[in-house]
């Protein structure tokens, strides 16, 4: 259904409007999700589509999505033999964001204790897309955004995810001229041997790549870690189909690691 929806109705959802926060954090929209429909749009969508979301890509990354669930199911396994509280939503934040990492800039940004500052700034730079902006309803009270901070916030995470993309980047592009292998290039990689290849008829600046790539977290990240939290919550509250679910994956996937039923804690 949402298939056909995005299908029928894909001219609609690709003109949203533009806002204060979109202006200042995706380089006045330059991302795919609130650019305008238009030449650039369509190229954006077109490479984020065969390039990240293509079958083919989804199964080369399968690997780094059972690394992570491992890594996921052993912190779970540690904290309740030792009788802690696991927190769910953070857990499955972090799996959702490593995972997203790993698959766009080759790699994920925590310590061992699991701390991720690109992490805490990405999640900011999502609460603040969802924040209210005088400016966008009352152009001409646009001061009381300043003297609230919101504006300087703003400036100040847009600051910051500029810096980190621009390493990143930069870091990507000598790995590269060095020769890095086919099967650990990322979704970076790609986009980046796509601007040099002469062939194209288009190429995408900077501030494009570092767009799109923030559009890759903020679509992924929550999303992700949100729907796995609501299913947990709903089993839950549902014993006779979590015993259901218990029982599948003890015959399909075994009985070790066992795993009972966990407290959740929102």
């Amino acid at each position: 259904m949402a298939r056909e929806v995005m299908k029928t109705h894909d001219l609609k959802f690709s003109n949203r409007p533009k806002t204060t926060a979109t202006n200042l954090l995706f380089y006045g929209c330059q991302d795919m999700g609130f650019a305008p429909y238009g030449a650039y749009w369509r190229r954006a969508r077109k490479m984020c589509v065969l390039e990240l979301f293509s079958f083919k890509r989804v199964e080369s990354f399968q690997y780094i999505r059972d690394e992570e669930v491992g890594v996921l199911i052993s912190r779970i396994h540690k904290a309740c033999a030792g009788g802690e509280v696991v927190n769910l939503s953070k857990l499955f934040l972090q799996i959702s964001n490593n995972v997203v990492s790993r698959c766009v800039m080759g790699k994920k940004f925590e310590d061992e204790n699991g701390n991720n500052r690109f992490r805490d700034v990405s999640r900011r730079v999502i609460e603040l897309l969802s924040a209210f902006c005088v400016a966008d309803f009352f152009p001409a009270f646009g001061w009381v955004d300043v003297v609230r901070g919101f504006i300087g916030e703003l400036k100040t995470i847009s600051k910051t995810m500029d810096e980190f993309l621009d390493r990143v980047i930069e870091e990507h592009k000598t790995e590269l001229r060095t020769g890095k292998p086919d099967d650990k290039r990322d979704f970076l990689d790609i986009m980046l041997q796509l601007n040099q290849d002469i062939m194209l008829d288009y190429h995408f600046t900077p501030d494009n790549l570092k767009a799109i790539l923030q559009d890759m977290f903020a679509g992924g990240s929550d999303t992700s870690a949100t729907a796995l939290e609501w299913a947990m919550a709903e089993l839950i509250r549902n014993p006779n189909t979590l015993k259901k679910v218990q029982e599948e994956i003890r015959t399909i996937v075994g009985k070790k690691p066992k795993i009972e039923m966990l407290k959740y804690h929102h």
